[in-house]
């Protein structure tokens, strides 16, 4: 059957070891002379910076830093992003970090270019706006993807949820990607990102909405990710894996952002909003139970991911995937109160993300799957 397929292929990609060392050089040919950078405070103590502020001073770029960001940024903190940007007036942002820090930075490019739009006011796939200057993303974890995609995931305390806004006007013009940023990534945060790259990859290769094109480069994303997290889990050091899961990673995100995602990340998201618990951990937890709800829908697919793991020809994929968190050492037990499901659940069977899971969704399910997959208790 003939397929119509679209691609998104921005933003522009320089990947490789050191890469991160020319960064002043990369704004001074683009004739960028003050730069913001944002980030958070554990990548200022990690020492990660050092190679690009040397970089910028190198080059007589002015800089500053905002380091603010905390995981499942808020509303409030695109409030503090925007007023920083307002008083160093920068021609170009620098976003170094995981996926808060991304997320973030192109937020806050996004609304202080748009002032006139209410925070959060518009949600979903925007439908106007522009941006008044420049975003470059640098991933320290792998990952989030979100070092290439038009994308940007902010919690609403008000309601509460994790809400997504996207449109051309958020992608980052540029990503350098250097494996050497997530050489200080401790084992956790190496694990909880990595499985949030495999599940993106995962859940692009079951996308109701998927493609030829599409499922190579996730299938890819995949492998990379079940050869390579347990190695970088257990040595941190090991700059060829590192540079495999950043691979995936960005793989994985460009593959999410042309099929979308599914119900993974529509029930994580409101987990995170209202418990704050790492988006990464959150969708490995519920990814199993997710697994089997939507095996009858895509049976081709599953197998066809089974056979990454070692053991895929004797266990179905749910069970392969409780013997990978087992070699990596995943077991922590999430509480949520039993109040919050009715309210969660609705959300996660509205959200965006839900809309291109393989199987349509229904209440109920989503509520048993929170059930399954947490430990609930009563307040």
């Amino acid at each position: 059957m003939q397929q119509e397929i679209n691609f998104i292929t921005r933003p522009g990609i320089i990947f490789g070891k050191g890469e991160t060392s020319e960064i002043g050089c990369i704004l001074k040919n683009k004739k960028m002379n003050k730069a913001l950078i944002y980030t958070d405070k554990g990548i200022i103590k990690a020492g990660v910076l050092e190679r690009i502020e040397n970089s910028l001073r190198e080059n007589k770029i002015k800089y500053k830093i905002f380091a603010e960001i905390e995981t499942n940024p808020l509303k409030s903190i695109i409030r503090k992003g925007i007023k920083k940007t307002i008083e160093f007036e920068p021609d170009i942002i620098i976003a170094i970090g995981g996926g808060s820090v991304l997320d973030t930075a192109k937020a806050v490019a996004f609304y202080y270019s748009n002032p006139d739009l209410a925070l959060l006011g518009e949600t979903g796939e925007l439908k106007g706006g522009y941006s008044k200057f420049p975003v470059i993303t640098i991933p320290t974890t792998a990952g989030t993807g979100s070092e290439v995609t038009s994308w940007s995931v902010i919690t609403d305390p008000d309601i509460p949820e994790k809400v997504s806004i996207g449109g051309t006007c958020i992608a980052p013009e540029l990503a350098v990607i250097d494996p050497e940023m997530t050489l200080t990534l401790s084992p956790k945060l190496t694990l909880w990102t990595g499985m949030d790259a495999f599940i993106h990859a995962l859940e692009a290769y079951l996308s109701s909405i998927s493609n030829d094109y599409v499922n190579k480069i996730a299938y890819l994303a995949m492998e990379y990710v079940v050869n390579n997290l347990e190695i970088v889990v257990k040595d941190g050091s090991n700059l060829l894996a590192r540079e495999k899961m950043l691979l995936a990673s960005y793989l994985a995100g460009w593959a999410m952002e042309n099929v979308g995602l599914g119900l993974v990340h529509g029930m994580s998201h409101q987990v995170g909003a209202y418990y704050n618990h790492h988006h990464g951990l959150l969708n490995a937890l519920l990814l199993p139970y997710i697994i089997e709800y939507n095996y009858p829908a895509c049976e081709k697919k599953m197998d066809d991911i089974n056979k990454l793991f070692k053991t895929g020809n004797n266990k179905d994929l749910a069970e392969s995937i409780f013997e990978f968190y087992d070699n990596l050492g995943l077991n922590t037990e999430i509480l949520i109160e039993r109040r919050d499901i009715p309210c969660m659940a609705k959300m996660a069977v509205e959200n965006v993300n839900s809309k291109t899971n393989p199987r349509k969704p229904e209440l109920e399910d989503v509520k048993k799957i929170y059930h399954r997959a947490f430990k609930v208790k009563d307040t």
